[in-house]
């Protein structure tokens, strides 16, 4: 297997403060989640079970690297195919649920006799293909479709989350913020988003399946 290298979080060293702003951010999004909060560990436990496969396979082969020279697939106590890391998901800047999904089943199939079946049958994707269809062509429209169809009242986010969150390379606070704009009203046109807002740096968007209530 080709070696996997995880790139930093952060370019930087973090404050605590940024530390609680980016926790609070995480918070948020599981809030707007359609997921029962009783389900959540059905997500969250197995995203760190696959979080720590990847991070013991990575010490796996570098200890085996720096005794030997080389990487052996016996030195590894379970399998991780190249294109199942968690660098190569986290990398995805769109359909990240299918994405999250084939990682988890692929984990499963190199491992057959102790993994199988070990991260359950959670659904991590939810997305209006017929509306994505309509979208072709529009790739932050469409990265914007798959961040939103994993929120059924989706809380107002920031600009620059979202920049992150699509893997956008503009790094022009107003150029993103046009193309933003431009990509929501596309999301109104297929019928996705009722409405949209950015003010003060906020994303804010009403769904069309929200009832009035949450509006």
């Amino acid at each position: 297997m080709i070696a996997v290298h995880q790139p930093p979080l952060f370019e930087e060293t973090i404050t605590l403060s940024q530390l609680e702003s980016h926790l609070w951010e995480a918070a948020n999004i599981l809030r707007g989640s359609p997921v029962d909060r009783t389900d959540w560990k059905s997500y969250i436990l197995p995203l760190l079970f696959y979080k720590r496969i990847c991070d013991v396979w990575d010490e796996e082969y570098a200890d085996t690297v720096e005794m030997y020279g080389e990487d052996f697939i016996d030195e590894h106590r379970f399998q991780v195919p190249a294109d199942c890391h968690w660098t190569t998901v986290r990398e995805t800047p769109i359909n990240v649920g299918t994405a999250l999904s084939n990682a988890l089943r692929g984990i499963e199939s190199a491992n057959q006799e102790h993994l199988y079946g070990v991260f359950g049958d959670a659904q991590w994707t939810a997305l209006d293909w017929n509306q994505r269809q309509e979208l072709r062509g529009q790739p932050l429209a469409q990265a914007l479709h798959a961040v939103y169809s994993s929120h059924r009242a989706p809380f107002s986010v920031k600009l620059a989350t979202l920049q992150a969150y699509t893997g956008s390379r503009n790094k022009q606070a107003a150029s993103f913020k046009r193309q933003v704009l431009a990509a929501l009203e596309q999301l109104v046109n297929v019928g996705f988003l009722v409405s949209y807002e950015i003010k003060d740096g906020l994303v804010s968007v009403v769904r069309s399946h929200m009832p009035i209530a949450a509006r």
